[in-house]
C-alpha cells in the first residue's frame, strides 16, 4: 500500500499541486490571506502560485490530454466568450491606470480561466484535494472562531502581509465555515469524534457571525452539505444514524430555546435575526436600505446614456462615485464596488456585458449543479463553496475580490469533476525510459500477471471515488 501510494506522489506533476495549494490559500486565511505579496508591484502570493502551476502544466504537456475529453463543451464556450470579452474590453477601454483596469477584470480572468483549472485538478488525486481542503478549512476554523468570540484580535505585521493577520470579513468567512461542513462530512478519513466536533464548531460559529448575507449564504452552503452528503450504504447504519440525529436535536432543544430567547452578545448573526428592535437588527436594516439605494443610483447612472446602458464605463472607471452611488455605500473615495457584483459589472459593463456574464454564470452553476448531484463527496463540496459564494457576492463586496473569486473558480472547478482519482498520465519520454529501463519479463512471468490480475477482486479493481 505505501509503496503504491509513493508512485501515486512521484506521478503528481508539481504544477496542478501549486495551483491547488494557490486557490487554498484564501480558504485557509480569509481576505489577509489573499493579499500577502509584493503590494508594490500588485503581486500576490495565490496569484504567483496558481500562474507558476498553469505554466508548469503548460509546459508539461501531455497531462491535461486526457482531461480535455470529459470537460462539457459549453463549459470551453464560456471560457472562450469571457476570454474573447476581456480582451475586446481592453482594448476598446481607455484607462489611466493598467493596474485598476486589470483588477476590474481580475474576475472574468480567473473564471475564463476554468478549463486549465479543471484540467489542472484533475490530475491530483480526488483524496489529496480533500485532505489540503480539510487542512484549510480547519486552519480557518482556528482563527476565525476565537476571532468571531472576540478572544482573537487582528495582528499588523510590516512586511509581505497587505492587511493584519486575522483580519475578518464576515459575510465570505460565514460562507467558508459552511461550506467545510461538506468538507468534514465527505473526507471519511476523519475520526468520528474529530468530525462531529468540527462540524458542531462550525455551525456555532455560523450563527454567531455578524453578517445576515454571511449566515444565509453560510446556511445554504451548509444546507447543499447535509442534502448531498454520502450516505450510508447500509439501511440499517441509515435508520441508526436518524435515531442518534433525533435523540441528539432533543437533548440540545433546551440550549437552543435558550439561545434563541437570550443570545450571547458575541452571537450576533441570532440577535439580529430574533430580537427585534434591537440595535444590531437597526444597523443591519440600515445597511440594506443604503445598498438598495446605491443600487437604484447604479442604474439610474447607466441608464442615462445610450453607451453606457451598452458598454459601461469599462474596467478603470469610477460608477460607483460618478453615480452618486458612494454616498449611500461608506462615503469613502476609494470604494469602487456596490456591494453587488451585478450592480458592479453592470456600471464597469454596461447592461450587454453583465448580460453575458450572468448567462456564463449560470452556465457554469447549471453543470455544477448536474455533476455534485450525480457524484457528491468532493464535488458536493464545490458546489456549497460555489452557490454560497454566489450568494454573499450578492449583497457584498466578494466576487470582485481576489479571495472571493478564486473561491468561486475553485468550487466551480471541485464540483465539475469526474469520479475518478486522477486523469495524469507521464509523457510519452517517461513512459519510453520506463519500459526500456525495466528488465524484459518472460512468458512465465507474464502468464503470473495475468493470473495475478484475473484473481483480483471486483471492488480492488475499481477506481478511487471514496472523495
Amino acid at each position: 500500500m505505501f509503496e503504491h501510494e509513493k508512485h501515486a506522489i512521484e506521478r503528481t506533476p508539481i504544477g496542478p499541486v501549486l495551483v491547488l495549494i494557490g486557490l487554498l490559500i484564501p480558504i485557509a486565511a480569509g481576505r489577509w490571506g489573499s493579499y500577502i505579496g509584493i503590494h508594490s508591484l500588485n503581486l500576490f502570493l495565490p496569484d504567483a502560485l496558481i500562474a507558476l502551476g498553469l505554466m508548469g502544466m503548460l509546459l508539461h504537456g501531455r497531462g491535461s490530454v486526457d482531461a480535455g475529453r470529459r470537460l462539457p463543451p459549453s463549459i470551453k464556450w464560456v471560457s472562450s466568450v469571457l476570454f474573447f470579452f476581456v480582451i475586446f474590453r481592453l482594448i476598446a477601454t481607455e484607462f489611466s491606470e493598467v493596474s485598476t483596469a486589470a483588477r476590474d477584470l481580475a474576475p472574468l480572468v480567473y473564471i475564463s480561466l476554468i478549463p486549465l483549472l479543471y484540467f489542472s485538478l484533475r490530475q491530483v488525486k480526488r483524496r489529496t484535494v480533500l485532505q489540503l481542503l480539510t487542512v484549510a478549512c480547519v486552519l480557518h476554523l482556528v482563527w476565525f472562531a476565537p476571532s468571531v468570540m472576540g478572544l482573537l484580535q487582528p495582528i499588523a505585521v510590516n512586511g509581505p502581509f497587505g492587511l493584519p493577520i486575522f483580519t475578518r470579513r464576515n459575510d465570505f468567512d460565514l460562507v467558508l465555515v459552511g461550506a467545510s461542513v461538506a468538507v468534514y462530512l465527505a473526507n471519511r478519513s476523519l475520526p468520528g469524534f474529530l468530525r462531529k466536533t468540527l462540524i458542531a464548531g462550525s455551525v456555532i460559529v455560523l450563527f454567531a457571525g455578524s453578517s445576515r448575507a454571511g449566515l444565509f449564504a453560510g446556511a445554504t452552503a451548509l444546507f447543499i452539505a447535509l442534502i448531498l452528503r454520502e450516505r450510508p450504504k447500509s439501511k440499517q447504519k441509515r435508520v441508526g444514524g436518524l435515531v442518534i440525529a433525533l435523540i441528539t436535536l432533543a437533548a440540545a432543544a433546551p440550549a437552543i430555546a435558550w439561545l434563541l430567547q437570550s443570545p450571547p452578545s458575541w452571537m450576533v448573526g441570532i440577535t439580529r435575526l430574533v430580537s427585534s428592535g434591537s440595535a444590531e437588527q437597526i444597523s443591519a436594516t440600515n445597511t440594506w436600505n443604503a445598498r438598495t439605494m446605491a443600487w437604484s443610483k447604479m442604474a439610474e447612472y447607466v441608464s442615462s446614456s445610450d453607451q453606457l446602458w451598452w458598454f459601461g464605463t469599462g474596467p478603470g472607471g469610477e460608477p460607483v462615485w460618478n453615480s452618486g452611488a458612494v454616498a449611500h455605500l461608506s462615503g469613502d473615495e476609494s470604494v469602487r464596488a456596490a456591494h453587488s457584483f451585478i450592480f458592479t459589472w453592470l456600471g464597469f459593463y454596461g447592461y450587454l456585458g453583465v448580460g453575458i456574464i450572468v448567462i456564463a454564470l449560470i452556465i457554469l452553476i447549471a453543470h455544477a449543479i448536474c455533476q455534485s448531484t450525480r457524484i457528491r463527496g468532493l464535488n458536493a463540496v464545490g458546489l456549497a463553496l460555489t452557490i454560497g459564494t454566489i450568494i454573499a457576492g450578492l449583497g457584498g463586496v466578494i466576487m470582485e475580490s481576489p479571495f472571493g473569486y478564486m473561491s468561486f473558480v475553485l468550487g466551480v472547478t471541485l464540483s465539475l469533476l469526474p469520479a475518478d482519482s486522477t486523469s495524469y498520465r507521464p509523457s510519452p519520454s517517461i513512459a519510453f525510459e520506463t519500459r526500456t529501463t525495466s528488465a524484459p519479463q518472460t512468458s512465465l512471468e507474464s502468464a503470473k500477471r495475468s493470473l495475478l490480475i484475473g484473481s483480483r477482486s471486483p471492488s480492488a479493481l475499481h477506481t478511487d471515488r471514496s472523495a
